[in-house]
Order: C-alpha cells, then sequence, then structure tokens
C-alpha cells in the first residue's frame, strides 16, 4: 500500500473516530436496520418529496423553512449519505434498491413509468448524460434495475417486507389523506389538521422555490439546474416521442396495468 494511500486511510479512520464520538455510525443500504422504515422506488418517482414529508411528520421540523441539509440528516438516503445518526430507534430512510432481506418493512413508492423515465432522462441529461431517452430506457442498473425490473421486483416482495404501497399520482391528487396512511404505517400521529399543515409545507411550489433560493444539499448537482422541476402526472405525453412510448409500453405494459396505469 503506497504512503498516500496510507495517509488517506489514517484520516478517514480519524474523521470516523470524530463522528462517532457525535453518535454518527457508517451508513448504507446493508446499514438499514429490521425496525427501520425503508421508502423505496425507482429514481424520480417522489421519493425527494417523500424525505420532506417523512422529516415534517415523524419529526416534526417545519420544512417550508427548514434547509436541505437537515432534511438529509434526518431521513437519510441510503445511496448519498456517508454516515447517520440516529435519532430515534426507528430510523426512516429513502432508498432506490431492489429488495434487500434486511429491508422489512417497506413503503413502495411508485409512479407512472412513463413519467419517472421522462423525469429521470431530464435529471441525468443535467449530470452529463448525452444519450437518447430511448438509450436510457434499457440502462439496467444493478441498485435498481430497469423500471419494469424495479416494479415487478418489489411486487414478488422476495423477502417478504410488509408493504404498503404508495402511488406518486395519490399522493399528487389526495396529499392529505396519503400523509394519513404513511403516519399509520410509520407509527406518527397525524390528525387532520397535522396532515393538512404538513401538506402545506411540503407542497411542490414550496420545494421548488426553496431550492431556487437556496440550492440542494448535493454537490454533484448542478446549480443552474432544477432537481424539482414539473412534478405533475401525465407529463410524458408532451415529452415523450409516440414511438419511445410504445418501446416503454411493450417492456412495462404489465407492470403499468398492475398499478392502475391505462397504456396509450
Amino acid at each position: 500500500m503506497g504512503f498516500k494511500r496510507l495517509v488517506k486511510n489514517w484520516k478517514n479512520k480519524q474523521v470516523e473516530a470524530i463522528l462517532a464520538e457525535d453518535g454518527f455510525r457508517r451508513f448504507s443500504a446493508e446499514a438499514v436496520q429490521p425496525a427501520d422504515v425503508a421508502f423505496v422506488g425507482w429514481p424520480k418517482s417522489g421519493n425527494s418529496w417523500c424525505q420532506f414529508i417523512i422529516a415534517n411528520l415523524y419529526y416534526g421540523v417545519d420544512t417550508s423553512i427548514a434547509s436541505d441539509k437537515i432534511v438529509q440528516d434526518l431521513v437519510p438516503d441510503v445511496h448519498r449519505s456517508r454516515f447517520v445518526r440516529r435519532y430515534s430507534e426507528q430510523m426512516i430512510v429513502k432508498s432506490h434498491n431492489l429488495p434487500q432481506p434486511n429491508f422489512r418493512k417497506v413503503i413502495h413508492l411508485v409512479r407512472d413509468g412513463r413519467d419517472a423515465m421522462v423525469s429521470y432522462y431530464h435529471f441525468r441529461n443535467a449530470l452529463g448524460f448525452k444519450g437518447t431517452l430511448s438509450e436510457l430506457m434499457d440502462e439496467d442498473s444493478d441498485v435498481y434495475s430497469t423500471w419494469w425490473g424495479h416494479a415487478a421486483a418489489w411486487n414478488d416482495n422476495e423477502f417478504n417486507a410488509e408493504k404498503m404501497l404508495l402511488r406518486y399520482e395519490d399522493l399528487l391528487d389526495d396529499t392529505e389523506n396519503q400523509i394519513s396512511r404513511i403516519a399509520d404505517f410509520i407509527g406518527a400521529d397525524a390528525t387532520a389538521k397535522r396532515a393538512s399543515e404538513i401538506a402545506a409545507q411540503t407542497s411542490f411550489s414550496i420545494l421548488k422555490n426553496k431550492e431556487k433560493k437556496h440550492g440542494l444539499e448535493n454537490k454533484a448537482w448542478p446549480k443552474d439546474k432544477q432537481f424539482f422541476r414539473r412534478g405533475k402526472a401525465g407529463s410524458f405525453q408532451d415529452e415523450m416521442s409516440v414511438d419511445d412510448v410504445k418501446r416503454f409500453e411493450d417492456r412495462a405494459g404489465d407492470q403499468l396495468i398492475g398499478f392502475g396505469y391505462a397504456l396509450s
């Protein structure tokens, strides 16, 4: 092992020791504990929106004014958060993963795959992807597969996790009732009035305006790009070519229908 690598490893251990004194521990999907709740969705399915809802609902934080850094600290992302501190015995985490044996309680977040695909394409473009939407459609990630692969895997629920299905479109159209469903599932208190407050403090317009003013706690995200972009159902209809819609539906038709989405 070279000298530079030895120094880097020593520094990492020093940082880890300092963080451990403040209650922080290394974090990843493998570190999720059986008592935790993971809300899991394919990318651009409302996962980040749910982080703000959970931070508000479970920890009482007014996310209309709280920084993104606070939200990420309270409701960590298993793909981005290297170290986390537990603020309660049950931690709520964000994930895009396929089923994992240690994910014992899961909110399965689903969005119309055609909308998710378009949104993911814009997301990847902002990070430098140069291919077409058609090429991206068949990209098969080891972490979250294709949209239809991810949907099928969580439908099969290989490890028999306790699971709640949450559709992005229902969260858009019936926010307060869906927040109440989330509260029941994670064991949080949410009166009708409280659910209404949370819905107002986590609305798409609030999150979009906050991002414009303060940015996000993500150094990789370009400051001139909007992460919270459109936030509407059916956006694929004016952003996806007829050919791409057909290609997607040929691959994902059974899953789309199973989740209640009509084919074109």
